[in-house]
């Protein structure tokens, strides 16, 4: 039993187009796995310059390190990854927020009035949110505060703030 003869290849004549060639599966790959690439970049590249904000969330589920054990209810903002600030408050016992403060570092005093009479504020969580349903601001009158300033560079700002009134403790980290 005999063959038959493969068809001779045709020879390339220059200015007329040559025969198609099937791609390559290799560079498809290639080419392939770069787009998947790229668009994974981009995705966790966009995800991590948002902000991560929550609401009413239990301390577990919130991703904010080191609270005290017996926080319930945080609500917070944490800037993205060229954020400026990180805030939060959640509701705990007030002996339990003192000894947090003091386990930091973070020595506590009373808050005092401004010269204007108004009482001292804090900033909530809800400043940076841009939800128009956010609180903004908390007024201390009764309970705790602190403030930090870096003596390096002015920018660099802590602040806490308990009250009393309501179990409610708030920090802010601002870094411009």
């Amino acid at each position: 039993m005999t063959r038959a003869a493969p068809p001779p290849l045709p020879i390339p004549v220059a200015g007329q187009p040559g025969p198609a060639r099937r791609p390559r599966p290799f560079l498809l790959a290639v080419g392939l796995l770069v787009v998947v690439v790229g668009c994974l970049v981009v995705y966790y590249g966009w995800r991590e310059v948002q902000p991560r904000i929550g609401r009413h969330v239990p301390a577990a589920r919130c991703p904010v390190a080191g609270l005290p054990a017996s926080a319930t209810d945080v609500s917070y903002y944490v800037g993205g990854a060229f954020g400026p600030s990180t805030m939060y408050e959640f509701s705990v016992p007030e002996a339990d927020f003192v000894r947090w403060a003091q386990a930091n570092g973070w020595t506590l005093s009373r808050p005092t009035p401004l010269p204007s009479g108004e009482p001292w504020s804090i900033r909530r969580f809800g400043r940076d949110t841009n939800d128009p349903a956010d609180p903004k601001d908390a007024e201390i009158v009764n309970g705790w505060m602190y403030e930090w300033v870096n003596p390096q560079r002015d920018d660099d700002r802590l602040w806490l703030g308990y009250d009393s009134d309501s179990h409610r403790a708030y920090y802010v980290r601002s870094y411009r």
